[in-house]
């Protein structure tokens, strides 16, 4: 018998046999391994744990991915956008603010807000819609 035979007879034996596993009830299976002597609350137990062991870890891998795509946008979005000048965008946001009676600002230690707040601020009205850039932004 061939190489090629011989492995295509072992697929077939195989996928027989994993239909067989397949169409055996459960009941069957857990009395079957109850009789080898198998534990089969303690392999569920390890299963279980194994399980949510590698579900947290594709969730952090996720995770990771996500605030790597985010931090990649936001240094794109930040460097490819072009602002008007730091007083006019102050203006702009103070008018759409006014525009907005339930929005809030709270500043930092009850005082002022950083440059990088109040483009912050701006970008999210502009996002937002509550600001519409000039033709020489983005």
């Amino acid at each position: 018998m061939s190489d090629d035979k011989a492995s295509e007879l072992f697929a077939r034996m195989q996928d027989a046999a994993l239909e067989d596993l397949l169409r055996t009830p459960d009941e069957d299976l857990l009395k079957e391994a109850a009789e080898a002597g198998r534990d089969t609350k303690g392999n569920a137990a390890a299963l279980r744990e194994r399980i949510a062991i590698e579900m947290a870890q594709v969730r952090r891998t996720r995770l990771v991915g996500a605030r790597e795509r985010l931090h990649i946008a936001r240094q794109i979005q930040s460097t490819s956008r072009s602002r008007p000048s730091f007083q006019e965008l102050k203006q702009r946001v103070l008018s759409a603010l006014q525009g907005l009676p339930e929005a809030r600002v709270a500043f930092r230690e009850g005082q002022r807000q950083t440059q990088a707040d109040w483009e912050s601020m701006y970008d999210d009205l502009v996002e937002l819609g509550a600001i519409q850039p000039s033709g020489d932004e983005r």
